[in-house]
């Protein structure tokens, strides 16, 4: 019996093909208010197509990643080992997020900026942009061509190819003004 992996990372995506549909205007009118609609469209499923995704586990992970900045998802005290972080977890303040806040990820500009700096293969990528109006853009080829677009909101997720694409070669900038991002990167 194979051992099982130190690592895993399982994943899933799923795509709903949306159609805008026209609503005609509804009256309705009770005593206290008038619960009548205008004219409206609204975004509909698509039934004759379904849902579209699929699941995936990705475990061909080095069980010791290159260090604590594979994820953004840490907090300030993550950056320290427990041990060192015994006199000042009990401080006033701090669990309190001072340079990094989880809630609002890893500010980008319009300038490219490499995520992290490990030269080892690529096995897992996953970023999601927490902005609110400005796309995230990806490249994959060190601060070159920005092809992978992600929405406000969005996120993508990829495996990596276990050889020609390294973790230091994924950069990300915004498209305009500033957006936020959170990201994993995981090699192989």
């Amino acid at each position: 019996m194979a051992a099982p992996p130190n690592r895993k990372i399982r994943f899933r995506t799923s795509v709903l093909p949306l159609d805008e549909t026209a609503f005609s205007a509804v009256a309705g009118i009770l005593e206290e208010c008038d619960l009548s609609r205008a004219t409206y469209n609204k975004n509909t499923l698509v039934t004759s197509i379904g849902k579209l995704g699929g699941n995936g586990v990705c475990t061909d992970l080095a069980a010791n990643q290159w260090g604590d900045g594979w994820s953004s998802f840490l907090s300030d005290l993550d950056s320290d080992i427990w041990e060192e972080s015994e006199e000042a977890w009990e401080l006033s303040g701090a669990w309190e997020p001072t340079s990094y806040d989880a809630d609002d990820g890893i500010k980008l500009t319009t300038s490219g900026v490499g995520l992290v700096s490990d030269t080892n293969n690529l096995a897992f990528l996953y970023i999601k942009n927490l902005g609110a109006t400005n796309k995230a853009l990806i490249s994959l080829n060190s601060d070159g061509n920005y092809y992978i677009q992600i929405p406000a909101g969005g996120s993508v997720q990829l495996r990596g190819d276990g050889s020609t694409i390294q973790c230091n070669h994924v950069y990300a900038k915004s498209d305009s003004d500033t957006t936020n991002i959170e990201y994993l990167i995981a090699k192989t």
